[in-house]
């Protein structure tokens, strides 16, 4: 269902993927034609007393957000969908309109069900009630880009901006006769950036949200006969409906907004975020222990400045334990993998770089196979997932093998659990962010080879799917440690316990969470891991800029 045959490049996106698939088509476009709705002017809205109450400076805000975005890769783009349908048939139907409800006509029904659709999928038209919702087998598939627990209506993720939510949700849900409370069939969540800008808020989401379709298509196709059924919705957790924004309302918006803008210049000219190590040697504190933190007992190991340590793992090798970790500086963002050691008493020898390359290295992941020692760092950058083997533990480091390619794979975290192994990474598949969706891959080594798990992506939620360390055993459950992106990139650790993890199922939720707040002035966490006797953690703090 579309307003025109060219429309905005992510529903192009969606609908070029369709078409592409092994397991589904496109059958009609069915466009609306309705005549358009008269809009008043500034000036009507102004001789009439309306100016207040009306939304004319929201949508000058809307235009002036589009002038400030990037053209090139918008989602928002117009694009012309022909080109890739050139042989669908168009179904013009005028809807009859009641305030914001739109229902087709009858003859428009019985010309939509005799092409014997699974599923109708909506892009345009305004809220869709009536007949049309059941003319499909599996109804309407309608996107709405926001929470629907908290938002409903819209316009999308302004309210989010306006409210300083730190995070935006997408549903894609099956429509029912109530507002943005149908039948959930995906649900994801995203990282609002930090920005008053909405279509800088609305890209990455938007973009990320395109996979949605056709992921539940296949998944359609694959269980048809086990296929929720339409009545089982998320009852009682709908959120406000929210509306256009009115005059009053934009003006203390554009307030708070330049007054935040100032705040944010004002703290970028004069302070600087710097990652930092904390250690200790207390294991009865230890997160493994008791699934929480506090400050008692942490070291802290403070870079030179300009500098960062981070993403801190640990080996026992012959009576030490050795922690590796990243580093980054002012001047080169390009990580390095850097190594210290713990003597008996457990104290820090100082840093020594081991690993650097000419690409990104980070979250140096160390395993052992058949008596060998490896290193399977973060190297995104590569678009795959690189291993490295030790020739002369820990200073000398050789690449033995490219065990996944064609993914840009953030954080690899390895994991051995009834016979195989799992390898947890993030992945940007659609050019939503590295944070935000958790693909796990199986294999019978750790080497692979690595075959893609069947609920991939088994997260898309930027409150918890980025690994954070090594998975770990608590009293017998098994704890994941992921990032908390949702505020600000590794604003916090969020304990994940997995209850089922399987060649083709997998779960989990959290558990427990370590807030930036074991120390004063942290604004970020993101790593953690621990061995019988040592505990590594990162933080981030600010520091001030030097004045020249």
């Amino acid at each position: 269902m579309l307003e025109d045959l060219e429309g905005e490049a992510w529903i192009g996106r969606i609908l070029k993927d369709i078409q592409s698939s092994d397991f589904a088509e496109v059958s009609a476009l069915i466009v609306n034609w309705e005549s358009s709705v008269p809009k008043y002017s500034w000036l009507q809205n102004l001789k009439t007393g309306r100016i207040f109450g009306s939304t004319e400076l929201f949508w000058r805000y809307c235009q002036l957000a589009e002038r400030f975005s990037p053209v090139g890769n918008s989602p928002f783009r117009s694009v012309d969908f022909r080109p890739y349908l050139p042989e669908v048939p168009v179904i013009g139907v005028t809807p009859n309109r009641k305030n914001y409800v739109h229902r087709l006509a009858q003859a428009d029904i019985d010309a939509v069900r005799a092409l014997n659709l699974d599923v109708i999928l909506r892009f345009g038209f305004n809220v869709i009630r009536g007949e049309i919702l059941d003319t499909a087998s599996f109804g309407v598939w309608s996107y709405h880009h926001g929470d629907n627990r908290s938002y409903r209506g819209g316009p999308a993720m302004f309210w989010e901006i306006n409210n300083r939510e730190p995070f935006c949700g997408t549903i894609l849900q099956r429509l029912s006769e109530e507002l943005d409370n149908g039948q959930v069939l995906y649900r994801s969540y995203a990282q609002r950036q930090h920005t008053v800008w909405l279509n800088s808020v609305r890209e990455k989401p938007y973009w990320k949200s395109t996979a949605f379709v056709e992921r539940n298509l296949r998944t359609l196709h694959q269980n048809r006969d086990n296929w929720p059924k339409s009545d089982e919705s998320e009852g009682g957790s709908r959120g406000e409906v929210y509306k256009a924004p009115s005059n009053i309302q934009m003006l203390s918006f554009a307030a708070r907004g330049i007054m935040r803008a100032i705040a944010g210049n004002l703290r970028a000219a004069t302070r600087q975020d710097q990652w930092f190590l904390a250690y200790r040697n207390n294991p009865g504190r230890f997160v493994s222990r008791t699934l929480e933190t506090d400050s008692l007992d942490y070291q802290v190991i403070v870079p030179p400045r300009g500098s960062n340590f981070s993403d801190p793992f640990l080996f026992h090798s012959e009576g030490f334990d050795y922690c590796f970790f990243e580093e980054t500086t002012s001047n080169d963002k390009k990580g390095r993998i850097c190594c210290l050691r713990f003597d008996g008493n457990g104290k820090p020898s100082k840093p020594k770089t081991v690993l650097s390359a000419d690409f990104h290295l980070s979250y140096p992941f160390i395993f052992t196979w058949k008596g060998e020692i490896f290193m399977m760092p973060e190297a995104g950058s590569t678009n795959g997932v690189q291993v490295f083997k030790a020739s002369q533990f820990p200073h000398r480091w050789e690449h033995y093998a490219e065990v996944i390619s064609g993914y840009p794979a953030y954080d690899p975290t390895l994991f051995e659990h009834g016979n195989k192994w799992y390898l947890f990474v993030n992945i940007d598949e659609r050019g939503g962010g590295c944070d935000d969706e958790l693909f796990l891959f199986v294999a019978d080594t750790p080497l692979g080879p690595w075959q893609p798990h069947p609920k991939n992506p088994v997260k898309s939620d930027v409150r918890s799917a980025r690994s954070a360390g090594g998975i770990f055993y608590h009293k017998g459950r098994i704890i994941r440690p992921a990032q908390d992106c949702s505020a600000v990139y590794g604003g916090a650790i969020q304990l994940n316990e997995i209850t089922v993890l399987t060649e083709t199922d997998f779960k989990e939720h959290v558990v427990g969470r370590i807030a930036a707040t074991w120390r004063p002035g942290l604004n970020g966490c993101h790593t953690l891991n621990a061995s019988d006797r040592i505990e590594v953690i990162d933080a981030r703090h600010a520091v001030w800029r030097r004045p020249f």
